[in-house]
């Protein structure tokens, strides 16, 4: 979208331009006019893409062929088309209709979706979603009956399922509408050793996090943060050797035979809900960082205590810091135009969107310029607080003290010995959830709940009265000093190395 805007604005400078006049200059477009453009472009894409019958395959209308969009693919972008018209179309809505959609729980099956107000906006969000199923060759489409009993491939299919959701930005302002296909696993449809082996998800640790971005402040280091386009989709890792898995189409999509049966698809490679899909991303993007920073003059070496973070060298020896969460890059570093270098490369690589590197994997990241050589960078999870006081923010008592943890306390098992009734009725109340989400907190930047947290977990056997109120006070505490979180100083007398 950002290089489309780009390039409308170079195309309106070249056609109003004067005689005279520089057209690599665009701050004489104005916002209005770019707009316009790309409303009127995206209008006619999509009538472009609604003339081809693969659309209306995609929303289960019968049609005589299907190319699965490839050969349309090979003619122009289809994926690109449909993120431009979800762009176009939120600019039929006004910013208090996008911030009302969020408060509204999301649609359940694409029916509801199609019978709300902004059915329009989950209607383009389905549109990208499916296009880009078809543009990374997830699965082979509309395979019949016959065609199984063809291929002696028997079973019962997987359902695909729409899940939607109004992401939000980190701000809490609305982002966008989203729609997600995934797999609806259940032990029936997918077994462990049959269609996919062991599964895992590699997330960086937190105290790794918190390390790299003290060093970059007590360096002054410049700091980016991106996610990559429908990263899963667009793994290339090899996956385990499975059966073939049949896949059912969401309600109201897929299609009928000509013996008025249903299509199913057949999956191809890694999908959301599939267990083995978050390994086959992690080998296909571990790959190429691997490949594309060893070549021309740049090196690059990944922790072996944590290898989602890597240390890039540029031809200059210029070091940067690469930490990878999924589908999100944090990228620190000494000098800008390696960030924009390494940042490009993966947008070349998978397609990027351009995110805030004031927040990361739930944290709030505020750096605050002191003085000409003096910064300090705070590191919270106001969201994660948020939450959490909607969950359990109505039993804190009125009394709540200036510390998170009475003094002098010290707890072991032995010493708490609730009945039975005691610990099934502060069970029920969420005293184990409570507990547990604390001591992630202080794990995560609030190191002054650390020794309450832990206390509060030496019981977690035993829930009780005591156990309840302790973890309230400590959420009251929270509650009101939730901006402190853990901070760094720029001039710290020894800082960091590695």
């Amino acid at each position: 979208i950002e290089e489309e805007t780009d390039r409308i604005k170079r195309e309106l400078c070249v056609t109003n331009k004067e005689p005279g006049t520089d057209t690599t200059r665009l701050d004489g477009v104005t916002e209005t006019q770019v707009q316009r453009e790309l409303n009127a472009r995206a209008v006619e894409s999509a009538e472009m893409l609604r003339s081809d019958p693969d659309y209306w395959f995609l929303y289960g209308k019968q049609v005589s062929s299907c190319s699965l969009f490839l050969d349309y693919l090979k003619q122009t972008d289809a994926f690109t088309i449909a993120v431009t018209k979800m762009v176009a179309t939120q600019k039929n809505y006004t910013t208090d209709q996008l911030n009302a959609f969020m408060e509204v729980p999301p649609p359940l099956t694409y029916n509801e979706a199609m019978a709300r107000e902004d059915s329009s906006l989950w209607e383009a969000a389905v549109a990208s979603e499916l296009i880009a199923l078809s543009k990374h060759d997830v699965m082979e489409h509309r395979v019949s009956r016959a065609d199984l009993v063809d291929r002696g491939i028997i079973g019962s299919p997987t359902k695909l399922k729409l899940q939607f959701d109004v992401k939000k930005n980190d701000d809490g302002s609305y982002a966008e509408h989203k729609a997600k296909c995934v797999l609806s696993g259940h032990p029936r449809f997918l077994v462990e050793g049959i269609h996919y082996p062991a599964s895992y998800a590699l997330s960086p640790d937190n105290s790794t996090i918190m390390f790299v971005c003290a060093l970059a402040l007590t360096k002054g280091w410049k700091r980016d943060c991106f996610s990559m386009s429908a990263a899963y989709l667009q793994a290339t890792g090899k996956q385990h050797e499975c059966h073939d898995i049949l896949l059912e189409y969401p309600e109201g999509l897929g299609g009928i035979d000509e013996n008025g049966e249903t299509y199913v698809a057949l999956l191809k490679s890694a999908v959301f809900g599939h267990p083995d899909t978050a390994g086959c991303w992690n080998e296909t993007m571990n790959g190429w960082i691997k490949y594309f920073f060893s070549r021309n003059g740049w090196t690059i070496r990944m922790l072996h205590n944590d290898p989602r973070v890597s240390v890039i060298l540029s031809p200059e020896d210029a070091p940067s810091i690469l930490i990878t969460s999924i589908d999100v890059c944090y990228l620190q570093g000494e000098r800008v135009e390696d960030l924009e270098n390494i940042r490009r490369s993966f947008g070349d690589a998978f397609g990027i969107k351009r995110e805030d590197p004031k927040y990361f994997m739930g944290y709030s990241m505020e750096i605050e310029t002191l003085t000409n050589i003096s910064r300090t960078l705070t590191i919270t999870q106001p969201e994660f607080v948020e939450e959490l006081l909607s969950e359990f923010g109505g039993h804190i008592p009125i009394d709540i003290t200036n510390v998170p943890f009475g003094p002098s306390t010290i707890w072991n098992e032995p010493d708490t010995d609730p009945d039975l009734a005691e610990q099934r009725y502060y069970r029920n109340l969420g005293a184990l959830t409570l507990a547990g989400k604390l001591l992630w907190l202080s794990r995560r930047g609030y190191n002054m709940l650390l020794f309450g947290a832990t206390q509060l977990c030496s019981i977690r056997s035993k829930p009780s009265k005591r156990m309840w109120i302790a973890g309230l006070r400590m959420l009251g505490w929270l509650r009101d000093n939730y901006k402190l979180g853990i901070r760094f100083h720029s001039g710290a007398v020894d800082p960091p190395c590695i």
